[in-house]
């Protein structure tokens, strides 16, 4: 039970930290504060209404997470110039062994940490019969496998482009800071 609380720890740290780059990155002031109001809301609305308030709050991010993902869909079909900002690509972004060692590392971590999080454990908990879990479970995976891929892939892009990816946290923003020659903002 220690290292699971370790691994949440961890977890949450991780998911402040990046929420609060996001927040820098955009309005350029301190994240201390708005890390501490997430915090504080997360921790008392989920004491207040416990698993219920949890599970409505997973249901509401991934009715969001969807929108954004359409939203960011759509822009880069029609708004994102596919061309290389440079005739060659860097030497990080061609087939190297840091690269192909991700083919092994990231499954292995990531099936790690699913086992370790809570929201795993929490999912099957609050499954109405063992069917429900399975269809959850495989929908879960292919759904998320196609959004993590797709987050991780404007990524790719970014970079390709030439944006400047200063946070890799924050790579999935990247694509939409204009800073390439390729951006081609609406209107």
């Amino acid at each position: 039970s220690v290292l699971i609380v370790i691994c949440l720890c961890v977890a949450l740290t991780v998911e402040y930290t990046t929420m609060g780059a996001l927040y820098q990155s955009v309005t350029g002031q301190s994240p201390l504060y708005v890390i501490l109001t997430t915090a504080t809301l997360t921790n008392v609305y989920t004491g207040i209404g416990g698993l219920k308030a949890s599970l409505f709050t997973d249901q509401v991010q991934g009715i969001l997470s969807v929108i954004l993902i359409s939203v960011v869909a759509f822009f880069l079909a029609f708004n994102f110039d596919l061309s290389p900002a440079t005739s060659t690509l860097p030497d990080n972004l061609a087939v190297n062994s840091i690269g192909l060692s991700s083919f092994i590392v990231m499954p292995i971590s990531l099936t790690a940490a699913t086992i370790y999080s809570e929201s795993f454990w929490q999912k099957v908990w609050s499954g109405e019969s063992q069917s429900a879990v399975k269809k959850g479970g495989i929908l879960a995976t292919v759904w998320v496998t196609l959004a993590i891929f797709f987050i991780g892939f404007t990524g790719f892009l970014a970079s390709w482009n030439g944006y400047y990816l200063d946070d890799p946290n924050l790579a999935f923003f990247a694509i939409f800071q204009g800073s390439g020659s390729s951006y081609n903002a609406p209107g």
